[in-house]
């Protein structure tokens, strides 16, 4: 009987493997962090006149739901951690999933430009920047 208990363990313990990063987790992790700033704005922001639209403008605009907004609030005591952070999130859109549209280096300063689908149906828009001081 201990070694089934032993057994069932294991196998339970291995079924809860960590699935592989992913931004969403790590958009709900960092919001909780008191280094992180983080909110959602919603479509409604955008105040757009529909009446002047296309069709196809109105089903695009229609599909937008809102904007996930994380930010780092970086200080000169939380460098390391920002550095460390930095790198998380350059792994996680290291993923294929993740499809690059454009790249801005300039000293000190990168940003990037990412989506999630394809070119027909975008499912998400990705803005990554980060400055060094």
């Amino acid at each position: 009987m201990k070694k089934l208990i032993g057994i069932a363990l294991v196998v339970v313990m291995m079924s809860c493997k960590d699935e592989e990063p992913s931004l969403q987790k790590y958009f709900v992790k960092s919001g909780e962090k008191k280094e992180f700033m983080s909110m959602d704005i919603s479509s409604s922001i955008l105040n757009v006149n529909e009446s002047k639209l296309s069709a196809s403008e109105k089903k695009a605009l229609a599909s937008f739901e809102k904007v996930n907004v994380l930010a780092f609030k970086k200080d000169e005591k939380n460098n390391a951690q920002y550095s460390k952070e930095v790198k998380e999130v350059k792994e996680i859109l290291k993923d294929t999933t993740f499809q690059p549209l454009i790249k801005l280096n300039g000293v000190g300063h990168n940003a990037s430009i990412m989506l999630v689908g394809d070119n027909k149906e975008i499912d998400e828009l990705v803005l990554f920047g980060n400055q060094k001081d």
